[in-house]
């Protein structure tokens, strides 16, 4: 790679650069690893849009962190996520697509609302993981978890009656 004549242009030239740290896995680590474990999951934001100020500004913290940590010798793991948001993501998703279509929530069959959203957040979700990507967040994007991924959804349900039975919650 040759130097540029005049300034550095990074739409010109991280796109070929952040390919390389993908297709080399240098931001996976070795899971089975027992020493010097470094480990960060990244607060999620929510699946209904894209990263905000909020969001990129603390990846940046994180990043420096989880880099700090490589430079130290650490097997480090950065996982990211999204969040549904609940309520707030539902709102967004009946503003944005169903009113904007004409239609309305109480019209659909639970199952055909709850699929819609689903492939709305989804579709929002890769844009975010662009984002994130582009920024440089060194994470493990092939353990991007989504708050409601089946298995997410059974930890938090199996956790909730662990803690119940312990008289933890009531």
């Amino acid at each position: 790679m040759s130097l540029p004549d005049g300034p550095y242009d990074s739409r010109l030239h991280e796109p070929e650069i952040l390919k390389f740290w993908f297709e080399n896995n240098a931001y996976s680590a070795d899971v089975n690893s027992n020493a010097n474990n470094w480990t960060l999951i990244c607060p999620p934001p929510n699946a209904y849009a894209r990263p905000h100020i909020g969001n990129i500004s603390g990846y940046g913290f994180q990043d420096a962190m989880a880099r700090y940590y490589r430079m130290k010798g650490y097997n480090v793991l950065v996982i990211p996520g999204k969040d549904h948001a609940g309520l707030e993501g539902e709102a967004v998703f009946v503003r944005e697509v169903l009113e904007k279509s004409g239609r309305k929530k109480f019209d659909m069959s639970r199952e055909d609302f709850y699929q819609e959203m689903m492939e709305f957040f989804r579709s929002n979700m890769a844009v975010a993981q662009n984002d994130e990507k582009k920024i440089g967040l060194s994470a493990d994007f092939s353990k991007d978890t989504f708050t409601l991924d089946p298995e997410v959804v059974d930890i938090v349900l199996e956790t909730f009656i662990e803690m119940y039975k312990k008289g933890m919650i009531y």
